[in-house]
C-alpha cells in the first residue's frame, strides 16, 4: 500500500514539474524559491500507525477467505455425498 502512496506522490511531483515548464514556456515566469514542507512528526506518525494496521487487517483477510474456501470444499464434498450439484 506505502508503494502506492509513493508512486501517487512522485507522479503529483512530476506532473507539479511538467506543469511549471509549460507555464515557462508561455512567458509565466513562477517564484522558483519554494520550500518543500517537511512531513511533521505527527503526520509520519499516523503513516507509520495506519501501516501497521492495513497490514494486520490484511493477514484478518487472508486468513478469513481460507477459512472460507475450506468451508465451501467442505460444503461442495457434503452436496456430492447427498447427490446435489455443487455450488460453484
Amino acid at each position: 500500500m506505502s508503494i502506492q502512496i509513493t508512486k501517487a506522490y512522485t507522479d503529483f511531483i512530476y506532473s507539479n514539474k511538467a506543469d511549471l515548464k509549460l507555464l515557462e514556456e508561455m512567458g509565466v515566469t513562477p517564484k522558483t524559491k519554494t520550500r518543500e514542507q517537511k512531513p511533521s512528526l505527527r503526520s509520519v506518525a499516523y503513516m507509520v500507525m495506519a501501516t501497521v494496521r492495513m497490514r494486520k487487517m490484511q493477514e484478518a483477510w487472508a486468513g478469513n477467505k481460507k477459512l472460507h474456501e475450506t468451508l465451501m470444499k467442505k460444503l461442495d464434498g457434503m452436496r456430492r455425498k447427498q447427490g446435489k450439484t455443487p455450488l460453484r
